[in-house]
């Protein structure tokens, strides 16, 4: 999550000095397929359905929360893509999705990303707090 809140802030700065407009500034989320996998995403319709929605003429403001196993986040969603996507769009994907050769079920236009809970080991009782603190310094 790391590299996407970096795209964020990069186009954030850009913005502020009038290089981009508001609208440029967003990050490309992938929902990874798993290799494993065989069949069809499970909630695929409900996915669809959701892409339906922001399609209309006036879409209400939806918000997805991802995690990266350490920390939750809620994201501002804009766009659901299915398939590849153009590489004009590569700017506003972290390198890793291409360097790993990643093949995403979906992608999420996102607008804005927020930390909601930090080091959530702690919560689960994974980690001492102050180890954790230790670690995040």
């Amino acid at each position: 999550m790391e590299e996407h809140l970096a795209l964020l802030l990069r186009d954030a700065a850009a913005l502020r000095e009038k290089r981009l407009r508001e609208e440029d500034v967003y990050v490309w989320w992938g929902r990874v397929r798993s290799l494993n996998r065989r069949t069809e995403l499970p909630h695929l319709e409900s996915i669809r359905a959701i892409d339906q929605v922001l399609s209309a003429d006036d879409p209400p403001e939806i918000n997805v929360y991802l995690t990266d196993f350490e920390s939750l986040y809620v994201a501002d969603l804009a766009v659901i893509h299915f398939g590849a996507l153009d590489a004009d769009e590569a700017p506003h994907v972290p390198s890793y999705y291409a360097a790993d050769r990643l093949d995403c079920d979906f992608w999420l236009k996102l607008w804005d990303v927020r930390r909601l809970v930090a080091l959530m080991r702690i919560a689960f009782g994974e980690v001492q707090p102050e180890v954790a603190l230790t670690e995040a310094a």
